[in-house]
């Protein structure tokens, strides 16, 4: 079974806007780590992203939850994914992602990895809520 959706066009399929969106952090550099969760510089449905479809959240948290905590919040807090927010994670934390999917093989571990290698040239990425 697959959770996550590679391409904006199969996503599109599911005629519904019920998803998770991952999506690159494409701001420029900034010290303020404020401006990467501002909600104002949210911007969705990038056609680069991978989707989770709401059925198969649980899924996602099941497998994935351990592998993405410590996001930051937009009210700059840290803690396990928000499905409900903006979970913004730092271009030095994706290759210890990449090293615990390599351990644990989550279900779709090969596309989220070859996305995060393309999320080593941006700020980081996103989890954005439903």
């Amino acid at each position: 079974m697959s959770i996550i959706l590679k391409d904006f066009n199969e996503m599109k399929n599911y005629n519904s806007t019920a998803f998770l969106e991952i999506q690159y952090c494409k701001l420029k550099i900034s010290k303020s780590i404020k401006k990467y969760v501002s909600v104002r510089n949210m911007k969705y449905g990038l056609i680069d992203s991978l989707y989770i479809y709401h059925s198969d959240i649980e899924k996602f948290f099941d497998e994935y939850g351990e592998i993405f905590k410590n996001g930051i919040y937009n009210n700059l807090k840290t803690g396990s994914i928000d499905p409900y927010g903006i979970n913004y994670f730092q271009k030095n934390q994706i290759n210890d992602f990449i090293n615990y999917m390599l351990e644990s093989k989550p279900t779709d571990y090969k596309i989220m990895i070859k996305w995060l290698k393309e999320a080593l040239q941006y700020n980081g990425f996103y989890i954005l809520s439903l």
